[in-house]
């Protein structure tokens, strides 16, 4: 795997509702209902990330052109209606192109890379189990483009307790992709339903990251994928971007 670089600074965090366009590197963090949609555009560093909350409650393709603005969106929550049916529809747009529509959207929708709107597992018992979610962290320079992922299991037990699942490197240039497992087995502490979860969560993201044909990493490779990850994720801001801008449903009005 190649590594990227640069001047080591908070990374700045967009969060729910809220879109950012920086230079270098960016994130968004904790999407389990929530989409992380990001753009990187050819010539420049710039990074353009919107992590939305606000998902249009009957998605078809004409409300998901106007809420398409990236090559990558992930997130959402497996087993749910809602987020199967934009899975779907975006899926569609891609397969048709849309003749009749503008350039700019016909040229968005041709560039999309990576669509999975079903990446956390669903729970009924979010308070039991604990829930997945992802944070995806953008490491960008003129030598090389790097999509850092992170999938955890949260749960609110006396506080907040997250679970390192696996986490993901895509490199832009060279078009590759690793991941590694924290571990294969869950621990045997907590309840049947909890060790279910935990179970069926590493299953899920596994099958997922087979699904884009990353390479699974073992060993002390997988350590080291997981230690650079981990290490890039520290330098995420814990706060949202103050700089970031918050948008509402009215992108989604016709």
């Amino acid at each position: 795997m190649t590594t990227s670089s640069t001047t080591k600074e908070d990374i700045l965090n967009v969060g729910m509702d809220k879109y950012d366009l920086h230079t270098g590197r960016l994130a968004s963090t904790g999407a389990n209902t929530c989409v992380i949609i990001l753009v990187l555009f050819i010539n420049e560093e710039e990074i353009f990330i919107e992590h939305r909350i606000s998902i249009p409650d009957n998605s078809d393709p004409n409300n998901m052109k106007k809420c398409l603005s990236s090559v990558y969106i992930l997130g959402g929550n497996k087993n749910s209606p809602k987020y199967k049916t934009m899975q779907e529809s975006i899926q569609s747009l891609m397969i048709q192109h849309d003749v009749n529509d503008t350039t700019r959207y016909t040229e968005l929708i041709r560039n999309i890379k990576w669509v999975n709107v079903l990446f956390n597992l669903y729970t009924e018992e979010p308070q039991t189990t604990g829930e997945c979610n992802i944070s995806v962290i953008v490491d960008r320079n003129i030598r090389n483009t790097q999509i850092a992922l992170v999938q955890r299991l949260s749960k609110l037990s006396g506080g907040l307790v997250d679970s390192l699942i696996g986490a993901m490197i895509l490199d832009l240039v060279s078009q590759n992709s690793w991941f590694a497992i924290i571990n294969n087995e869950p621990n045997n502490q907590g309840t049947a339903e909890e060790q279910k979860y935990h179970s069926d969560s590493i299953t899920h993201f596994k099958t997922i990251m087979s699904d884009v044909n990353a390479t699974e990493l073992f060993d002390d490779d997988a350590k080291d994928l997981i230690k650079r990850v981990t290490d890039i994720e520290a330098e995420v801001q814990d706060e949202s971007d103050d700089e970031a801008t918050m948008f509402g449903l009215e992108l989604y009005d016709s």
